[in-house]
């Protein structure tokens, strides 16, 4: 992952649910408390949900890479040495 994506995915969520970024008011409920403001929470609660997430979203999470994998074998020529 590169070190920039969490925090444009938390610019993202931000703007998708009208979340005052300039604000600290979620500080608290999505940070470690010790962030400035709820750009930085939000930012640290997207890291810790990649860290560990859930089954549903692991399994979306897979779904992709497989279609990504299958893509890569399939332009590579490899995908009969490899089943499926």
């Amino acid at each position: 992952m590169k070190p920039d994506m969490p925090r444009r995915l938390a610019n993202a969520l931000a703007a998708a649910c009208c979340i005052d970024v300039a604000d600290d008011g979620l500080v608290w409920l999505l940070g470690s408390g010790t962030e400035p403001d709820n750009l930085a929470a939000l930012e640290h609660w997207v890291r810790r949900q990649l860290l560990a997430p859930e089954e549903a979203l692991a399994t979306v999470i897979l779904n992709q890479l497989v279609d990504r994998l299958d893509d890569c074998l399939l332009s590579a020529g490899r995908y009969g040495q490899y089943g499926r």
